[in-house]
């Protein structure tokens, strides 16, 4: 997997839900700049970040990966 997959896929995911990158980093209990550096490709999540992000939106990390699912 590439680096600006999981990029995209954060921003993808995101922007089908609606919600800005600075208040979903607050949900998420991480810095106001957090999802912002992941979609920007400056940061990679950690495992529990990635996992974190896939339980607020009721995904799978499987669902994250397919890239065959469109947001």
């Amino acid at each position: 997997m590439e680096k600006d997959f999981i990029a995209k896929r954060y921003s993808d995911i995101r922007l089908a839900h609606h919600i800005s990158a600075r208040a979903l980093s607050f949900e998420l209990g991480q810095s106001s700049q957090y999802i912002n550096q992941i979609e920007c490709g400056r940061k990679l999540p950690s495992l529990e970040g990635l996992l974190n992000f896939c339980d607020y939106f009721n995904i799978t990390p499987n669902d994250f990966f397919n890239s065959e699912i469109t947001y």
